[in-house]
């Protein structure tokens, strides 16, 4: 037998130190229509893995297969966190202690990368619907970049 939740979760009476940190979230544009389809648990995991590596390559490096032209990209700073959200996900970065501020160089690339991303989603939902056949797929992918301060909690 299972045993039952007798609390939830208790966060430490104070955050820990501020840091300037950066986030990213994407979110998938009909992603709930797209999960009331039958037969979802065959078709989810693999339409999600190909936004997941489009991500990668934003992030991580790689051939940009969207672009027109195949663009290479280096990679960026890794981020210190992840989550996924159920219909996009989150990355968060956060300042070395000997920096002062993000390089403006990077939140630029990083930008145009997003933006590419977004303006050819559908080359990337041309090589997912290989994969997953079915009529309503995610139409759009969205991003919102905020930096600022963070706090650890604990």
């Amino acid at each position: 037998m299972a045993k039952a939740i007798t609390s939830t979760t208790k966060f430490a009476s104070r955050s820990g130190n501020p840091a300037h940190g950066l986030a990213l979230i994407y979110d998938l544009e009909g992603f709930s229509k797209f999960f009331n389809q039958p037969d979802v648990q065959d078709y989810v995991p693999k339409f999600l893995n190909h936004v997941s590596q489009a991500m990668s390559v934003v992030l991580l490096g790689g051939t940009a297969y969207w672009d027109s032209i195949n663009q290479k990209y280096n990679p960026l700073p890794a981020p210190i966190h992840e989550k996924f959200l159920g219909d996009g996900m989150l990355y968060v970065w956060r300042l070395k202690r000997n920096q002062l501020e993000f390089d403006p160089a990077l939140i630029r690339v990083l930008c145009n990368r997003l933006w590419n991303l977004k303006d050819s989603f559908h080359d990337v939902l041309k090589q997912a619907a290989a994969d997953v056949p079915v009529l309503d797929l995610p139409t759009r992918i969205r991003f919102g970049l905020a930096r600022g301060t963070i706090y650890e909690l604990t």
